[in-house]
């Protein structure tokens, strides 16, 4: 079959006469491991077996041993199965305990139909089992009575978390694993919404399900610094499982480089390749699809966004995602053909390939604290169950909230019992894991809505009229925008049209957090900014020939972000106002991230480039290339150094290896220098007697940070008023003055759930509710605040949640329309990093020991080997105690259901003595019972909280024993 293959491949090469950069490179495969028996119910292994025909693997017992412990698992693989090992694992927990829920979360829509499918056709080999299996989008999908739930992160924020005491509480009630699914998908800002999302979620989990223990789950693929990303979500010590343990066979790789009609020319390949009798799978992006020819039915061909089964795969244009080359070399493909587009990074990937078969795991930067997202997710916790004084502090928003109160945001409620969500904007409104602030731009192709949403930070930079769309490749010609609803109409381009946007930029250096002397003696700077951007223009490669098209009216936009900078001598014109491209095309070849995360910015007055986050109030980019800036300008001199040919490029790259050389020089060239190390960050795991949410730190927000504001074009279907951007009042000033409200795609219709209802019959909680105040601003769905406890923690490292940031001022804004979208808070980026001393919760300075951190359960400590026990000692005490628990055995009301135990009707522990357990530590009896002859107590411990504790399995002994035998 290889041999087949091949010479399709040849023959197809030599017909096209395509540019041969590498021909049937073997990529070795992998034996795998296996074992024989995995303790799972017997169904759950049947399953596996029909459906994949291969036994288990070691990932599997590994990561089912953690689950039984309580740690949460992540599966890390760069194999496809790495899906389907979490759902066996999830099925065989929902079996074994009868009337639970799981609940998976993906990022978007076509995610949650590609792991339906994966659920159904594995449970639809489990027999005789009651799993019921739902997706719960956006605006579709109402199953709360199902065991699975399939959850997209926006239906998470918008349904599930708000209407928690309503529709789904009982899903919430029942609801024993979560799992994270590719969580590599949010690389950037979104990781920071998921870290926000799941601090919420561990609230309303432990208010409805306290006493149990719910296990977390995730798979992603391999990365550099997975293990911060994960220390950064907040539920946990995550151990992380490789499940590289799976076979796969050796793969045929080959490359071509064709900047000309290179998604025509894939297609052409998927059909000889089907002609020929195999499957074929064309990667294509979802903007791209549209520009391909139609596909025979009849033909053996698959075309999108996602790896699926096939026998050769044909990705068209790498760029971005070259980092999804790992897993499609682990797919189970017999060949991968590579064909490079017209991107400049697939220009320099054709010299140097072994970027693309060889080293395939990159970075994953942590993503940076952003003020904008805590406000939203903030506001949000509040509207969910009020927040506690302990809840604010443990966030470190206490500013924030003073801040929000006088803006009329937060309202307290009468007797200290919390604080809810107020204003007349929804804090539901304007959420996307692509973006900081609003929603993302819809992309049409007349009245076609493309799955393909855009981030707004590139509204006015890359989607201006008659730009080419996607940004780099081209295809796609903005015809239409319209800044009311933020949509774009689009249409298919003449081949070979490239755009670049023309830019002049006005940075203002607002903080300078540290700096980094390079081993050439420049110095690169760190800190943060404020810029003001215009996009005058446009520069067209089109038939070879570059021409610049100025804009009547520019467009403009500002925003606050971390960023770096350096002195360039070179930047003394305004053709030096475009160097610095040769620098952000280094981001998707170092890292997860795309081109778009960092924006250049070239400086004529005081000769200096800036990189900065695209995002308002930074995505964590400009942070990570600082601290690997060394590795980054050397990458940069290579591809500045490779694009001198490219038309749209040759001017910006001719200047960027000009000063790259002179910065650097040769020896930084060949040797790099270390890269400087930016202050950790990490925080405790929360306590069980404090809130369940995952502390974020806020360093000090200043007072006069500016919005991200938009001041529109003057183009047909623009509005034409325009509105400059202002500063917030200072501290103690007029908080009321107006200034204008960040961009909102106003007229976009709400994408809303149906009106949720309440379940038939739902449970009783169980315990009584506090009589509920009612004040006018008060939310209906908003109820006083009870003490919620979290599971404990059996991990004895503390979990790290990547702390946040406050905002800003907002101003008092109109009630708007019911019709138009209202708009949300906009703050300010802070200053990122923090120095360590700024992000750590206040501790006492000399803990007491009932809240010392427990002994593990998995190391416990080693005991002195104990002296000869004094028997008649042990007997004395043994019936004094009897004689002081007897009065209150016969006092205690008398049980509904007669036991039998082995202490007859006399309870070993009773309510007020103090104990010690292991591994909780010491504690308080709250209550005593028997069930099954068996005795289960209440105690509360100062770290944990209030637990249930069976004596039978954990140590428990009375205190005031071991006193009187030390007297």
């Amino acid at each position: 079959m290889a041999a087949r293959i091949h010479d399709v491949i040849d023959t197809f090469g030599q017909q096209y006469g395509a540019d041969i950069v590498c021909l049937h490179r073997q990529i070795p495969g992998n034996p795998g491991q296996r074992i024989t028996h995995l303790a799972v119910e017997q169904v759950v292994s049947h399953a596996w077996v029909n459906l994949t025909g291969e036994p288990f693997r070691p990932h599997h017992a590994t990561t089912l041993m953690a689950m039984r412990r309580g740690e949460p698992a992540a599966i890390v693989a760069a194999h496809p199965r790495r899906l389907l090992s979490m759902i066996c694992l999830t099925v065989n927990q929902l079996i074994d305990i009868p009337g639970s829920r799981a609940m998976l979360l993906v990022h978007d829509d076509i995610a949650a139909q590609v792991v339906c499918h994966e659920v159904n056709t594995f449970v639809d080999n489990v027999l005789d089992h009651d799993i019921t299996v739902a997706v719960i989008s956006d605006s579709s999908g109402d199953m709360p009575q199902a065991r699975l739930l399939i959850v997209t992160y926006e239906a998470l924020h918008r349904r599930l978390l708000r209407y928690h005491d309503r529709t789904w509480r009982p899903c919430w009630e029942a609801v024993r694993l979560i799992g994270l699914v590719d969580l590599h998908m949010a690389a950037g800002i979104g990781m920071y919404h998921i870290a926000a999302l799941l601090v919420r979620l561990q609230r309303v989990v432990n208010r409805y399900a306290s006493m149990q223990v719910v296990q977390w789950l995730a798979t992603s693929m391999p990365a550099d610094g997975l293990d911060a990303v994960l220390r950064s979500l907040g539920v946990g010590t995550w151990r992380m499982i490789p499940a590289d343990d799976y076979p796969s066979d050796m793969v045929d790789v080959s490359v071509w480089h064709l900047p000309e009609d290179y998604l025509a020319i894939a297609h052409d390949l998927a059909v000889q390749i089907s002609d020929a009798g195999y499957t074929a799978h064309l990667y294509a992006r979802d903007v791209e699809q549209h520009l391909l020819p139609e596909t025979d039915p009849q033909q053996s061909i698959t075309v999108g966004a996602q790896l699926t089964g096939a026998q050769v795969l044909i990705v068209a244009g790498v760029a971005d995602d070259r980092w999804l080359l790992a897993q499609a070399l682990r797919s189970g493909y017999h060949a991968v053909v590579v064909l490079l587009g017209s991107h400049p990074l697939d220009s320099w990937y054709s010299q140097v390939p072994t970027r693309l078969v060889e080293n395939l795991t990159v970075d994953w930067p942590l993503a940076a604290l952003n003020a904008y997202v805590l406000t939203q997710h903030l506001r949000a916790a509040a509207y969910e169950w009020p927040l506690r004084d302990e809840e604010i502090t443990a966030w470190h928003a206490s500013e924030l909230r003073e801040r929000l109160v006088e803006r009329q945001q937060l309202l307290a409620l009468p007797n200290n019992q919390g604080w809810v969500s107020a204003g007349e904007d929804d804090p539901y409104d304007d959420f996307h894991l692509l973006s900081a602030i609003g929603l993302p731009v819809l992309l049409q192709i007349g009245e076609i809505s493309l799955d393909a949403p855009f981030d707004p930070t590139g509204f006015e930079r890359w989607l201006a009229k008659g730009a080419s769309v996607p940004p780099w490749y081209g295809g796609m010609r903005v015809i239409q925008r319209n800044e009311d609803d933020g949509s774009v109409v689009l249409q298919p381009d003449v081949a070979q049209r490239r755009t670049l946007p023309l830019r002049s930029c006005e940075v203002a250096i607002r903080d300078t957090k540290t700096t980094h002397t390079l081993s050439q003696g420049a110095v690169v700077t760190y800190g943060r900014v404020l810029v003001t951007e215009r996009i005058v223009g446009m520069r067209e490669l089109r038939d070879d020939t570059v021409r610049d098209h100025l804009f009547a009216t520019p467009l403009e936009s500002r925003w606050s972000a971390p960023g770096w900078w350096i002195d360039v001598p070179q930047c003394v014109d305004d053709a030096a106002l475009r160097i610095g491209w040769s620098v952000v095309l280094t981001l998707p070849v170092l890292s997860m991230l795309k081109t778009s995360a960092v924006v250049p910015c070239g400086d004529t007055t005081f000769r200096r480039l800036y990189i900065i986050d695209a995002q308002p109030g930074g995505n964590g980019a400009a942070e990570w290339m600082f601290a690997h800036i060394e590795e980054v300008l050397v990458t940069a001199v290579a591809i500045a150094q490779t694009l001198q040919a490219d038309p749209l490029l040759a001017e910006s790259c001719q200047l960027d290896n000009e000063w790259l050389r002179r910065l650097i020089g040769a020896r930084g060239i060949a040797t790099p220098a270390p890269s400087p190390t930016l202050p950790p960050i990490a925080m405790p795991a929360p306590r069980r007697d404090e809130p369940s949410t995952a502390a974020i730190p806020i360093p000090p927000v200043r007072d006069d940070d500016e919005m991200y504001t938009v001041i529109p074009s003057a183009t047909p279907g623009a509005p034409s008023d325009v509105t400059a951007p202002q500063k917030y009042p200072p501290m103690g000033g007029n908080r009321n003055t107006p200034v204008p409200p960040r961009r909102s795609w106003a007229t976009r219709p709400k994408r809303t759930a149906p009106e949720p209802t309440p379940p038939a019959s739902a449970p009783a909680p169980t315990t009584p509710a506090p009589s509920r105040p009612n004040p006018a601003s008060t939310p209906s769905s908003v109820r006083p605040s009870t003490p919620a406890t979290s599971r404990p923690n059996t991990s004895s490292t503390p979990s790290s949640v990547r702390p946040s940031t406050p905002v800003s001022s907002r101003p008092n804004t109109p009630p708007a329309p019911s019709s138009v979208r209202p708009s949300t808070p906009v703050p300010s980026r802070p200053n990122t990093p923090p120095a360590p001393s700024s992000v750590r919760p206040s501790t006492p300075a000399t803990p007491p020991p009932s809240a010392s951190r427990p002994p593990s359960r998995v190391n416990p400590p080693a005991e002195a080997t104990p002296a000869a026990p004094n028997v008649s000692r042990i007997m004395a005490n043994i019936r004094k105690q009897i004689q002081q628990q007897l009065p209150t055995a016969r006092n205690a009301p008398a049980a509904t259901t007669p036991v039998q135990s082995r202490f007859g009707d006399v309870p070993r522990f009773v309510a007020g003595q103090r104990i010690f357990c292991l591994p909780y530590g010491d504690g308080d009896v709250i209550d005593s019972e028997f069930v099954d002859g068996h005795e289960y107590i209440r105690a509360e411990f100062p770290t944990y909280g209030e637990l249930r504790i069976d004596p039978s399995v954990s140590l428990v002994r009375i205190i005031a024993e071991q006193d009187d035998q030390d007297e």
